[in-house]
Formats: structure tokens, sequence, C-alpha cells
């Protein structure tokens, strides 16, 4: 719903999204700067809008990072999409 509102440039919707990719940005440039992982995946629901989500992400959790502003692991987002959570427990027994 939100991203829908964002993909016709509703204000709200358009603060909303740029404010909780300020927040991943944030999230993943900590656990680029502690783990140093080769691939982050982004899954569940937020992964159906992985146009918007990828978007612009790179440069800020370039901003943050300490180190390796060239390369850093690569941001994607699940092929699973909203049930990669499930089909993961389901694994799990």
């Amino acid at each position: 719903m939100v991203f829908d509102a964002y993909r016709e440039n509703d204000v709200v919707a358009l603060e909303t999204i740029n404010r909780f990719k300020s927040y991943l940005a944030k999230a993943m440039s900590g656990m680029i700067n502690t783990l140093d992982p080769d691939v982050i995946s982004i899954g569940g629901g937020v992964s159906r809008a992985s146009d918007i989500i990828l978007d612009g992400i790179e440069d800020l959790i370039r901003q943050q990072i300490l180190y390796k502003k060239e390369d850093f692991a690569d941001i994607v987002c699940a092929n699973l999409g909203a049930d990669a959570g499930i089909i993961g427990a389901a694994f799990l027994n």
C-alpha cells in the first residue's frame, strides 16, 4: 500500500519510504562494519518493492561505512519474497 502510494509520488509515502531506507542503510552499514559480509539479502514483504528499496541504497550505505568505500557487500532481494520466512521455517525441522 505504501509502496503503491510511493510510485504515485504521494508526499507522505515518499517521506516514509525515504526515512525507512535511511534506517535500513544505517542497519546494513553496521553489519558491513562489523561482519564484512559478501552479500546482504532483504526478504519478506518489502522484497516485493525491490525496485524502490534498492534504488539509491548503496549510496546511503557508502556514506556510513568505515572502510571499503568502493566494493562492499552485494545488496539483493530474496528470490522467495514474502514467503522466505515460512519456507525457511519449514526447513528447520
